[in-house]
């Protein structure tokens, strides 16, 4: 069997045992696309590039950094003025804020930034073209399965028919209008 037969076959289970009534071909489109797989990794794709247009945009702030620093001493030291063993604690501390911004990169960040906003867009189409060509292979799976249900209809309808001229050849045969070969032919065609 192929793929998209399966899904359709698994997607009709599915439906016919929790819908009251039929889902219209639209409706199983709709729901395909919201749901597949496939559509959800082109989301995520696009999310990333999302983020990533986020961070071109942030690269044109300027960067700050902050430090605190804190260290503490103690121990004994001699007094030069007493020449005595002293105790002696000593703290000391400090602190730093930083602010860069670069003037000129060579375009780099610009071009970061037109990159990340043409996958975003890139992105978009992406995700647009994978839930259309999941509505087309949900399309088609029904399509097939229509043709197929006609098919056996008219292969039927066929097969009755052939029985119809089975029997008639058997009356006709048997008054002596068709000979006995006639009724094997039709037998075997």
């Amino acid at each position: 069997m192929n793929r998209p037969f399966i899904t359709l076959f698994a997607l009709l289970v599915a439906l016919s045992a929790q819908a009251v009534e039929p889902w219209s071909v639209e409706r199983c489109m709709e729901y395909a696309a919201e749901h597949s797989h496939t559509v959800r990794l082109q989301q995520y794709d696009l999310d990333a590039s999302r983020t990533e247009r986020t961070r071109a945009i942030g690269a044109f702030l300027p960067e700050v950094y902050g430090s605190v620093g804190a260290q503490m001493n103690f121990g004994r030291a001699i007094d030069p003025e007493t020449n005595t063993y002293t105790d002696v604690n000593t703290f000391y501390n400090g602190y730093g804020l930083q602010a860069s911004l670069v003037v000129f990169d060579g375009l780099q960040r610009y071009n970061e930034l037109r990159m990340a906003r043409a996958n975003v867009a890139m992105g978009r189409s992406a995700l647009q073209a994978e839930k259309d060509a999941v509505r087309l292979r949900v399309y088609k799976a029904c399509m097939d399965l229509l043709y197929c249900e006609g098919a056996v209809e008219h292969t039927q309808r066929k097969r009755d028919e052939s029985r119809a001229l089975l029997h008639q050849t058997e009356v006709m045969a048997e008054v002596g209008q068709k000979s006995e070969a006639d009724v094997a032919q039709m037998r075997a065609t």
